[in-house]
């Protein structure tokens, strides 16, 4: 039987992993059985590849107001710089359920990964790892100056229809901001020389 490989698939397989790293590095499995249990994987030219921290903690303590959930990503009041057509295209620029203040935190990559490493190797469901489109653009009104100040993403997790989706928020040029969204399963690798910035729910970890 074939299993359907899907984001939660994927965010399951890389808490599995993160799990089995940490169970070796606190001594309580033995390295070299591990190695002989992965072995066969090995052979059969599959990489298998322990999980290295991938975020570091920039700014903890952040409050995102509390939202009423009427208010989406499409507005370009807010975005005058872009405003990403997939976010129609993909059903993204809904409304959603009010939130209360929420506690978040800034990290930065300081590894490459993709968007399901980024996320899904964090350790919790990636449930808890999601804001709302309307968090996300009241995290923009309130802490501009937490955007990646060099022209690069400062990337949100967020969640619609069942379907997981990142939301990228960059300032450019003449200090306008944009807004694009990708699916959690886009493949591209963002590098840590760009030093990505990642916002996250602050209890989620």
């Amino acid at each position: 039987m074939t299993m359907k490989v899907t984001d939660e698939v994927l965010g399951r397989f890389a808490r599995q992993q993160h799990d089995l790293f940490e169970r070796v590095r606190k001594g309580a499995l033995d390295p070299e059985k591990v190695y002989q249990a992965v072995k066969p994987l090995l052979k059969q030219g599959r990489r298998v590849k322990t999980p290295t921290p991938i975020l570091r903690l920039l700014t903890p303590d952040l409050i995102i107001p509390a939202t009423d959930g009427t208010e989406n990503l499409s507005d370009a009041v807010v975005f005058p710089g872009y405003v990403d057509p997939d976010l129609k295209r993909w059903g993204c620029n809904v409304v959603s359920k009010a939130k209360p203040e929420t506690p978040v935190a800034v990290h930065d990559l300081c590894d490459n990964g993709t968007f399901q490493q980024i996320f899904g190797g964090q350790g919790v469901d990636l449930d808890q790892l999601c804001l709302t489109p309307h968090q996300i653009k009241q995290f923009v009104r309130t802490y501009p100056e937490h955007l990646h100040p060099e022209g690069y993403a400062t990337f949100f997790l967020f969640k619609v229809a069942g379907k997981f989706f990142v939301a990228g928020i960059y300032w450019r040029a003449a200090c306008r901001l944009e807004v694009r969204v990708r699916r959690l399963s886009h493949d591209d690798v963002w590098y840590a020389d760009g030093r990505y910035r990642v916002v996250l729910p602050q209890l989620a970890l």
